[in-house]
């Protein structure tokens, strides 16, 4: 609130005046913070209009402190832009209310550091989460999918389609009545209690007792990370299981911590350790039980699949 006074000042003392507001006016600083309140499109406006107005709107005391601190040392100059700032803002508040609720709304619904309160329903519940951490072949994902069929409802979200085929598979099969989603296939149960999806179809607005992220890792991921952030951020479940490895454990903190969400975090070990061989082998008629051939395409994984069952008497997976 400004009280009006009467505009006595002495030359000397207004061009001081008129020089701190100029300062002011042309603020990188106070230009950045007013993004906060204003569009940037009035910006140039407001400020203009705020600082030919404010010199008939100050009490003695303000234009005092403005003047004898406007020159000196630089916290004082600060201390003074802080202090115009905050007029400022009770001027664009008052004066140009609506446009500023407007923009406000606006803002903080873009504002991507908080985007953890962009879901109502899930900061509305007391989630636990709960972080399977170890390398493939570990059994972590298998914890977390026994703990799912253990719930009366939950869901399997996974980073490819026929991982997700497969969850669906083996949660009817172990007697969890369960629907499969995806962006290319749905199948549906009106008895069902869960639901197996790729991670781009998880719905945040079904609330479930047990979900399990698997390949949480995948959050880094510059082109899908955005999947499973929404998915860690918005699923309103009960007990959140996230499965990768260790390499975003400590985003993951990051993000509970965001959003006042208890972590527990459990470590897994490789069942078999994966050893390099020596030498080359040369031949695919010498591979033994348990041996893994790792490839760089589609084509060439299905190649080798078919050459080994072909020499030798054992089956290939597919991985």
């Amino acid at each position: 609130e400004y009280n009006a006074i009467s505009n006595r000042m002495s030359t000397s003392d207004r061009t001081k005046l008129k020089k701190a507001l100029n300062r002011f006016r042309y603020s990188a600083l106070a230009e950045t913070k007013a993004r906060r309140l204003v569009p940037a499109d009035i910006y140039p406006q407001t400020m203009r209009k705020f600082c030919s107005k404010i010199i008939g709107h100050l009490t003695e005391d303000l234009k005092g402190f403005i003047v004898s601190h406007q020159e000196g040392k630089r916290e004082n100059v600060r201390r003074i832009e802080s202090l115009l700032f905050r007029l400022y803002g009770e001027y664009v508040n008052s004066d140009y209310a609506e446009i500023c609720d407007n923009y406000k709304r606006r803002y903080s619904a873009s504002d991507m550091r908080q985007c953890h309160k962009w879901y109502d329903h899930a900061r509305s519940m007391k989630r636990k989460l709960i972080y399977h951490a170890g390398p493939t072949n570990s059994g972590k994902t298998y914890q977390a999918i026994q703990r799912l069929l253990e719930a009366e409802s939950g869901v399997y979200c996974a980073p490819l389609r026929l991982l997700a085929a497969e969850g669906y598979d083996t949660m009817n099969r172990e007697g969890a009545v369960t629907d499969l989603i995806t962006g290319q296939e749905m199948k549906t149960s009106p008895f069902s209690t869960h639901y197996a999806c790729t991670i781009e179809m998880a719905d945040l607005n079904k609330e479930v007792d047990v979900a399990v992220l698997d390949e949480i890792q995948m959050i880094s991921d510059p082109h899908r990370g955005y999947a499973w952030t929404r998915a860690l951020l918005g699923v309103p479940a009960k007990e959140i299981h996230l499965c990768g490895d260790e390499t975003v454990l400590k985003l993951v903190e990051r993000l509970a911590k965001k959003m006042n969400e208890k972590l527990e975090v459990r470590r897994y070990s490789r069942y078999k350790p994966l050893e390099l061989e020596a030498k080359p082998l040369e031949d695919l008629g010498r591979v033994q039980e348990g041996d893994c051939l790792i490839a760089f395409s589609k084509k060439e994984i299905y190649r080798l699949k078919l050459e080994i069952e072909s020499r030798t008497r054992y089956k290939c997976a597919i991985i």
